[in-house]
Order: structure tokens, then sequence, then C-alpha cells
């Protein structure tokens, strides 16, 4: 479990580092809109494969950060532990380009919190 941590923490570390880097980047902007708007800083649940390690970040449009899992938090990204380490063995790399980075799972988190607020349009 402690090495599953660490990934997550060195992963949510580059893209930290990624959002400061390029601050005037369209898509990262578009993030921290989103991020501020839909996910208001709520928990995020990460299930990291094939360990089966879960835990709980926090992304408020400025800085990703872990956070207790307790309760457990809305499971909305399984991380497959290839895809971490592949991106922490070239950190400078996907820092200089996030579009090179899976943003996927955050934009579904956030469509879905816009779907489920009250006062969302309702699709029939």
């Amino acid at each position: 479990m402690r090495d599953a941590i660490m990934l997550l923490y060195d992963y949510l570390d580059i893209l930290n580092a990624a959002l400061i880097r390029n601050p005037d980047a369209e898509l990262i902007r578009d993030l921290q809109r989103m991020g501020e708007a839909s996910l208001d800083g709520g928990l995020l649940g990460v299930l990291i494969v094939p360990d089966q390690a879960r835990f709980a970040i926090r992304f408020n449009g400025k800085s990703f950060a872990m956070m207790p899992d307790d309760p457990p938090a809305p499971l909305v990204w399984r991380a497959e532990r290839s895809y971490l380490k592949r991106v922490l063995d070239d950190p400078a790399g996907y820092i200089d380009h996030p579009e090179t980075l899976d943003w996927d799972w955050l934009r579904a988190a956030g469509r879905a919190r816009d779907e489920s607020a009250p006062d969302a349009p309702r699709r029939h």
C-alpha cells in the first residue's frame, strides 16, 4: 500500500507542476475553470489497479492534494499503475506537455458533478 501511496503522491506532484508551468495553456485554463466551478474542492476517489489501493484526492482548480478517504469518496478514476509509472519515468516531458497527460477522468468527474447539481438541466 505504501508504494501505491507514493506513486499517486508523486503523480499529483507532476500534475501540480504542469498546472504551474503552463498557466496560459488553454487546456490548463479549462481544467482550472472546471475545477473551481464543478468540483469545488470535492473529494474524488482513485483506485490504483491492479493493486486495488484506494485513495481520495481533491482538486480545487489550482492544485491537487491527497485527502483522507473516510468515508470513501465517489470513485472517479481507475488509475493503471503502469500509466502512473510511465509518467513518473519522464516527469519533465509530461510537465512541459500537459496535453499528453490523462485528464479524461477529471473532465468526466466535472461533467458528472454538473449534471447532478440540483439546478442542472435534465436530459430526457
